[in-house]
């Protein structure tokens, strides 16, 4: 399964998917064009640089990136963009979903967000009579609705998301999933204007204000426009306002991906060639990507997909350490049993290890990485948001990493830090040795060992509830240690090593320190 977004509609009903995190310039730059991201590659442009809307990395909307428009009264901000699909006629429907935050500045008494170049054949979001409420139109037929409709206001930094437009004839407008509208019939209205406007009525009308997305939606059912609420709401922290019987009240909507197995048909120096797959078609993100057979051996390339999983048939050689594949990918799994997998990652979401295959080798950056392996395994990553390390036998291999921020090792699960590691927990029958020259940023063991060979163990307070934490260094300089707590079965050892210093107290309740001979130190 994966992640659903607009994309999935096909480009025939997601016509126009403006997505602020695809804008690559530097915070606070001008943005002269914004292309959509569902496929049809539509362009919004601005030709004159002072009606150009700002790019914001972190935004109030979520503190994701959005596009600032600044609602002057003249030469305001707006980008312009044609498509035809937008033309539906008197009998299609025709919505937009808007996730951000605006109002109508204070030098206009309206402030539109979207509209086409003509009013009575186009769709229309605009802030009204100094923010009293939203008027949405389709055409001649329009609604507003006031302010105490919505849960956090309609204008100031408080975002929402809205979907407007018509749908099964009638003007609507909905609230995360709610209808606000009075759903005027709006059947005869031919929206036949593919020109259109955002951050402004085209014209007039500059709306002040943040745009996270803006999607434009042709033919969708009501199942679909509830999966835009999903996404929007789950992606921006809004689901506690879709209402209780909403499908996408607790989890965000997902899909399926098409899946293509490894045939090795093809130039094995590339991987991504369309030879080597079964469906004869290179690998993209929206499709998942299996190795399940042949004993390959793959030497170059690079892979795009959604997913990438190595089962137990595969047993070849995916890059060597020394010149690994690189792998762009939100699930990354690895199971072969008899395999050779070197990647480098490309921000890769989410990296699970199994099994115990003939070698596994990783660089880059994840968010999040699972290691359950007889095998041991080199994490070379720069950068790891979480760690979790275990093995159901006990006896997991062990697992070099450089540096995580957060590093949970259970049952059977073996770590040497070879890089800062922090928010360490160690549970019952895990280890961890963190090598020298290296720091703990807090670390709390739960039955667990730690072997600590660094300099410092910081920041916060460590905790031994149980296990064993020994300081052990070559090292002619003294070692750090903030505030430790130690509680019955919680051992501080620290006669083996050089000198300790404790830069904060020592607590014991019930625990015992190990000192060498001829040191002391005072616990509360």
């Amino acid at each position: 399964m994966a992640l659903w977004t607009p994309s999935n509609l096909g480009t025939t009903k997601c016509v126009a998917w403006f997505d602020a995190s695809s804008i690559s310039v530097a915070d606070g730059a001008a943005v002269e064009t914004w292309t959509s991201s569902e496929g049809n590659s539509v362009s919004a442009t601005q030709t004159t640089a002072a009606r150009r809307p700002l790019y914001v990395a972190s935004s109030t909307v979520s503190g994701k990136p959005a596009l600032a428009f600044d609602g002057a009264s003249s030469d305001f901000d707006h980008l312009l963009f044609t498509d035809s699909d937008m033309n539906v006629g008197t009998s299609g429907s025709l919505l937009c979903c808007f996730i951000g935050n605006a109002n109508d500045s204070t030098s206009l008494s309206f402030g539109s967000l979207t509209r086409g170049d003509n009013s009575a054949k186009s769709i229309q979001l605009l802030y009204q009579n100094n923010d009293a409420g939203i008027q949405i139109s389709v055409g001649t037929v329009s609604d507003v609705i006031s302010n105490s409709n919505f849960p956090a206001g309609t204008t100031g930094t408080d975002y929402r998301s809205l979907v407007f437009g018509r749908h099964s004839d009638n003007l609507v407008m909905r609230y995360i999933g709610t209808e606000l509208s009075d759903q005027a019939d709006a059947s005869s209205i031919d929206l036949s204007i593919t020109n259109y406007a955002i951050g402004s009525a085209y014209f007039s009308g500059g709306a002040q204000g943040e745009i996270a997305e803006i999607i434009y939606l042709s033919g969708l059912s009501v199942s679909e426009i509830q999966q835009v609420e999903g996404y929007a709401a789950h992606k921006y922290g809004l689901t506690a306002n879709l209402p209780s019987d909403h499908p996408y009240k607790n989890f965000p909507p997902t899909f399926t991906l098409p899946t293509a197995y490894w045939t090795g048909a093809g130039n094995l120096a590339d991987v991504s060639d369309a030879s080597n797959w079964s469906d004869s078609a290179a690998p993209t993100a929206s499709k998942k990507c299996v190795f399940n057979s042949t004993s390959s051996t793959i030497t170059g390339g690079t892979l795009t997909a959604g997913e990438v999983r190595f089962t137990d048939g595969f047993t070849g050689n995916l890059g060597t350490s020394a010149a690994p594949i690189q792998i762009t990918t939100d699930l990354l799994s690895i199971g072969a049993d008899d395999a050779s997998i070197n990647v480098n990652s490309s921000s890769i979401a989410d990296i699970y290890i199994a099994g115990n295959g003939r070698g596994v080798f990783i660089e880059g950056t994840a968010t999040t990485i699972t290691v359950e392996s007889l095998d041991d395994i080199t994490l070379n990553l720069t950068s790891i948001t979480t760690l979790e390390v275990r093995h159901e036998s006990g006896a997991g291999g062990m697992i070099s990493t450089q540096a995580a921020s957060n590093v949970n090792i259970g049952y059977g699960g073996n770590v040497i830090g070879q890089g800062d590691l922090g928010g360490v927990d160690v549970y019952q029958g895990g280890y961890v040795r963190q090598s020298s020259g290296f720091d703990l940023n807090s670390i709390e063991l739960f039955g667990g060992e730690c072997l600590f060979l660094g300099s410092e163990i910081t920041r916060t307070t460590s905790v031994i509830y149980s296990g064993l934490l020994t300081t052990r260094s070559s090292q002619d300089s003294s070692i750090d240690i903030n505030a430790i707590k130690i509680y019955p079965n919680g051992v501080l050892d620290v006669a083996h090593g050089p000198l300790v210093n404790f830069s904060g107290a020592v607590t014991s309740h019930g625990g015992t320190v190990i000192l060498g001979d001829g040191y002391t130190v005072a616990m509360s």
